[in-house]
């Protein structure tokens, strides 16, 4: 064996002794590798203990077969697959802002001090992909040089040469792909919850960004709150981007792009304005509460009048509960109802169990329905009743409006 094929032989052996070890300990402490499994929420919880299994016995069978030299390529290739999706899992995780841990090594944990959270597991399996790489190619690269030299008759035992490495047979290539199928049925449900989880936070983002233009605008405006729509006029006329809009008054809360973006986003089509779910349209996916656009005594049943006197601007004076006060929410679940019309309305509704808004003090969060305030029995009033009730009451017509609050904590 020559000096390189005996190197590529001792990495290729380490990778897949490490391996096998680590399968093996999780076996012994299956509990922990499962708790682990869910904790990422790659898997449905019912099928996480058989997951679990499969995955610590696949890694025990594979160092078993390398070692006994059964289907040493076969092996090779599923250590591989194995690293890489793990490595793949833990990098989107990582990426997103979450910070995984693992129990890959289950036992040996235990005894052994290395560090499990997600950018050391991302790390070492690199390493490993690494030199089991460099492992397989030193070993096929000194075999053929190996075989070359013999059959130029350099070697002095010419009835002897070296096998060279064949193609992979049928069978072999049928486990393989039932490895990658049953591989990629646990790693899909985990990116499509990565992404999710992702565009939640590009639009979390959003709603803080807004929140801080929002404040820059009050500083500009004697501390008023965004109004850009005439209360005397029936429809005003906004525009950008050569696109013209005319829009009635309560408007105001769905197309606040036009009215503020060209000024202080340099357009009302900048992305900030779209949730990273749906495709972008003309109005923004954050609805900007109509309590900002009316004095409070509009939102008050006693108070209330039908003319258009109180439909006026408000100030952060007249804000009484800042941090229970919603001024912006995004409503991607409303738009996904009405683009995905072909997917019944209880699971997209199911996928969002809370809405993602921000108070006037600035404070991201997300809320589920029953944390929300009942508003206005009538919206926006008889003279335009533009929304009468659903998701997309959210904060947008408090009672008492500026004054009152959404939050009831």
């Amino acid at each position: 064996m020559r000096p390189l094929q005996l190197i590529g032989a001792i990495g290729t052996g380490c990778v897949v002794l490490f391996v096998l070890l680590a399968g093996a300990a999780k076996l012994v402490d299956l509990a922990e590798f499962r708790r682990s499994i869910e904790s990422l929420g790659i898997v449905p919880d019912a099928a996480t203990p058989y997951v679990a299994l499969v995955i610590a016995w696949i890694e025990v069978l594979a160092g078993l077969a390398w070692f006994c030299g059964l289907g040493k390529r076969v092996a090779i290739m599923v250590i591989v697959l194995l690293l890489l999706v793990f490595t793949s899992v833990f990098g989107i995780l990582l990426a997103i802002g979450e910070r995984p841990t693992c129990a890959c090594l289950g036992l040996l944990a235990r005894y052994i001090v290395l560090h499990n959270e997600g950018m050391s597991v991302v790390l070492r399996n690199f390493g490993l992909l690494t030199t089991l790489g460099i492992g397989v190619w030193l070993s096929r690269s000194s075999v053929r040089a190996t075989h070359s030299d013999a059959s130029s008759g350099n070697d002095t035992n010419a009835n002897v040469l070296p096998q060279v490495p064949r193609g992979f047979s049928i069978i072999e290539v049928l486990i393989v792909i039932v490895i990658i199928g049953s591989l990629l049925s646990i790693a899909l449900p985990a990116l499509s919850r990565t992404r999710f989880a992702s565009r939640r936070s590009v639009s979390e983002i959003n709603l803080r960004s807004h929140t801080q233009i929002m404040m820059t605008y009050t500083s500009d405006f004697k501390e008023y709150f965004p109004l850009f729509m005439d209360p005397k006029a029936s429809l005003t006329v906004l525009r950008s981007d050569n696109v013209e809009l005319a829009l009635s008054y309560f408007d105001a809360h769905v197309y606040w792009n036009f009215g503020i973006g060209p000024r202080y986003y340099g357009s009302a089509f900048n992305k900030v304005f779209f949730s990273p779910a749906i495709r972008a349209d003309m109005n923004a996916h954050y609805y900007y509460s109509c309590t900002f656009v009316a004095r409070p005594e509009y939102w008050n049943p006693s108070t209330r009048t039908d003319g258009r006197g109180q439909w006026n601007g408000t100030r952060i004076s007249d804000v009484t509960f800042p941090s229970a006060k919603i001024l912006l929410s995004d409503q991607t679940p409303i738009y996904e109802l009405l683009l995905r019309r072909t997917t019944p309305s209880e699971t997209i509704l199911k996928r969002w169990p809370w809405t993602a808004i921000v108070t006037v003090d600035g404070a991201v969060r997300r809320v589920q329905d029953n944390e929300i305030l009942p508003g206005y029995p009538t919206s926006d009033g008889p003279i335009q009743s533009l929304h009468t009730g659903g998701p997309t009451n959210d904060g947008m017509h408090t009672i008492d409006g500026v004054r009152g609050r959404d939050l009831a904590r």
